[in-house]
């Protein structure tokens, strides 16, 4: 199913991707993530992220106390599966990997 979610996801990007470059006019050359940070437009994972953070924040502070802390926050996932709550969290950029890796 997470496989499923993420991949309409990605599909859902793509079109976010084609629209966008076909409204600006940019061509081959211009990479995806380019185009919406330039027209200050937020991508459909960012705007995952913001829903999914706000319906938390929403659930923690409501009247019904079965909905507070719905989803735990761990560091780990016993499992090792990523947890509902980390869907809030951006990830670290590409680069502190790069880099991470080049000094270790």
């Amino acid at each position: 199913m997470a496989r499923t979610l993420l991949h309409i996801g990605k599909r859902i990007q793509a079109q976010q991707s084609i629209a966008l470059r076909m409204i600006v006019g940019a061509g081959r050359y211009v990479l995806n993530d380019v185009i919406p940070r330039d027209l200050c437009i937020e991508t459909v994972e960012e705007f995952i992220q913001r829903i999914a953070r706000r319906m938390f924040d929403i659930a923690d502070q409501g009247p019904n106390e079965f909905l507070r802390n719905i989803a735990p926050t761990h560091e780990r996932s016993p499992s090792g599966r990523p947890l509902p709550r980390e869907i809030t969290k951006t990830p670290p950029k590409l680069s502190y990997f790069i880099i991470h890796l080049a000094l270790a």
